[in-house]
């Protein structure tokens, strides 16, 4: 039987699928809280009987921030897609990353090797993966530095050190580094929030760089590895490197509208954050960009999947088909939620 934590987020919502129909049991790990339901907003434009798939998937309520509540999920499993984690980059969800993406992950490994389970995978990010040059891919040989890019960097960091030190202590377990992760998802949610920005209008852009994924070559490559004999390693998956610019170009040619045209200099956006942060302290309401943010729309990171395509002989899907889907089903979801 196989467990996915966070089966409700962006890549879970995309690996059960193709998991409940590989014919293997599905369990997932979901909060009281959280209503498993959502997932059937992305489902239905992908799949004829969604509930069909909901109701083969074995909807098990915990927290993974409770040693006693991962154990008890981790009964009768086999392996485990671990997907949980708080991505944030706002300063009042530090503790949140800490206690889901650290102390999470150290319940998942610990109670992982209690239980004997065979393979854990375990979804880092490109954050992880430092240090922080301007020059030269990123590959899995460079290691996080002391002063990290942000607290999700270091919260996610750490998360990989307690899967590294289960390694030592005998659990089989292999670490991806996604990047950017594109694909259908929940509006205002994720990197889904870049199409929002688009297609509500944007006309400024920045120089900075970074890595994009399509969420479907995720998952390709975590069944891959799961299945194989891969373990005591990390990959990053990366699909392509992109500006900013190039991006939101290439969104607004999906949409048929005007790509932004006038650059954000480096002093605008720290102007940005700056107020961003006043009217978020006195309103309550989340800010639309931080600090953090500002500063990695200047930062260029190039990410090399070099170790992955050499390894499993992988190619990755073309991002301008990615985005022009991924612009096709955001159409179709703000027609489905106006209606």
């Amino acid at each position: 039987m196989i467990l996915v934590t966070g089966g409700t987020g962006l890549l879970g919502t995309h690996l059960l699928p193709v998991l409940i129909n590989s014919g293997e049991p599905v369990r997932v790990l979901i909060r009281e809280s959280s209503d498993y339901k959502k997932v059937l907003s992305v489902w239905k434009y992908f799949y004829k009987k969604p509930e069909n798939l909901l109701e083969k998937v074995e909807w098990f309520k915990g927290d993974i921030t409770n040693r006693a509540e991962v154990f008890d999920a981790l009964e009768n499993i086999d392996k485990v897609y671990h997907c949980a984690a708080c991505v944030s980059f706002e300063w009042s969800k530090s503790r949140e990353m800490s206690e889901v993406n650290v102390q999470g992950t150290r319940n998942i490994v610990d109670m992982c090797l209690e239980r004997k389970i065979k393979k854990l995978l375990h979804v880092s990010s490109v954050a992880a993966i430092g240090p922080g040059t301007d020059q030269g891919m990123l590959t899995e040989e460079n290691k996080w530095i002391i002063n990290p890019k942000s607290d999700y960097s270091k919260t996610k960091t750490l998360a990989e050190y307690e899967v590294w030190r289960g390694m030592v202590e005998g659990l089989n377990a292999v670490i991806i580094n996604p990047s950017v992760i594109l694909g259908a998802g929940y509006l205002g949610q994720n990197s889904f929030r870049f199409f929002d920005i688009v297609f509500n209008g944007l006309n400024y852009y920045t120089n900075g760089m970074t890595g994009f994924v399509d969420v479907r070559d995720v998952v390709r490559v975590m069944i891959i590895l799961m299945n194989s004999e891969k373990r005591d390693e990390r990959f990053i998956v990366n699909g392509v490197n992109l500006s900013y610019r190039e991006l939101f170009t290439k969104i607004s040619n999906a949409f048929g509208i005007n790509p932004p045209s006038k650059h954000a200099s480096k002093f605008m956006t720290s102007l940005a954050w700056k107020a961003e942060f006043i009217i978020s302290f006195l309103t309550g309401r989340n800010p639309k960009i931080t600090r953090q943010t500002a500063e990695s729309a200047h930062t260029i990171q190039e990410y090399s999947s070099l170790k992955l395509k050499n390894q499993i002989s992988f190619e990755f899907a073309d991002i301008d088909n990615t985005i022009k889907e991924i612009v096709q089903f955001y159409i179709w979801q703000i027609n489905n939620v106006k209606r």
